[in-house]
């Protein structure tokens, strides 16, 4: 069994904020083109997005910015928090094959 005792907190700090962004594309698309095609449908709340084409594009841009940047801090968080816990109860047991490592 080998043990992580420690995590490159850069290093998940990066992994974290490209997760935020995937996921930042994916809700973003869905904020900026579904909802707003939703709302034009239903002629009561076709007012709300007078000009689509902005109002998308701006909803996309926050969307995106907001789930990178919390996925970012909560990387950063959560590797400190592990390298600090880590340290005082130890780390996460993984059992690595022995068959790759013989290669």
């Amino acid at each position: 069994m080998q043990q992580i005792k420690r995590v490159g907190v850069l290093s998940v700090t990066k992994m974290s904020a490209l997760f935020g962004a995937v996921m930042g594309i994916l809700f973003g698309f869905y904020a900026s083109v579904i909802i707003p095609l939703i709302l034009a449908s239903n002629p009561e709340y076709a007012n709300l997005y007078a000009t689509p084409v902005t109002g998308g594009f701006q909803s996309f841009i926050v969307v995106l910015l907001t789930y990178t940047i919390m996925m970012s801090l909560m990387g950063l968080i959560g590797a400190v928090l592990y390298n600090l816990f880590a340290r005082l109860v130890g780390g996460i047991k993984i059992d690595i094959n022995d068959k790759m490592k013989k290669k």
